[in-house]
């Protein structure tokens, strides 16, 4: 799938086949693109992850956006935001990794804000 197909918002293939075209106006009527990141403005967690209710299931709403845009996601391995914003449900920011790849990139990014905050940066 080509950057210009996942930045238009049009699903790439149905993974789902439940998912109705009113699901994509609620998932869409949720979010705010701005600059490069489609932050979701519904209900987040306590660490920035949004929820979505969907197909009679509750989905952590960045696993709901790789799974409709991007395809399924194999067992076992969990969605890293490439663009380190837990609120971000934009396809183009989001891969699949396994949980040491995520936890290693979050450690490499919780590095890099300790070393900002501490030069003033």
């Amino acid at each position: 799938m080509t950057p210009e197909v996942i930045a238009s918002g049009a699903p790439a293939h149905n993974v789902m086949s439940e998912t109705k075209l009113s699901d994509f106006g609620r998932f869409f009527g949720k979010v705010v693109k701005n600059g490069n990141c489609w932050q979701w403005t519904s209900t987040l967690d306590g660490k920035g992850y949004g929820r979505f209710w969907c197909n009679g299931k509750s989905w952590w709403v960045h696993r709901w956006a790789y799974a409709v845009f991007c395809g399924d996601i194999p067992a076992g391995l969990t969605i890293d935001h490439k663009c380190h914003n837990p609120g971000c449900v934009n396809p183009a920011h989001l891969a699949v990794a396994t949980r040491a790849e995520n936890t290693a990139e979050g450690n490499v990014r919780r590095a890099i804000i300790y070393t900002r905050r501490r030069r003033g940066a």
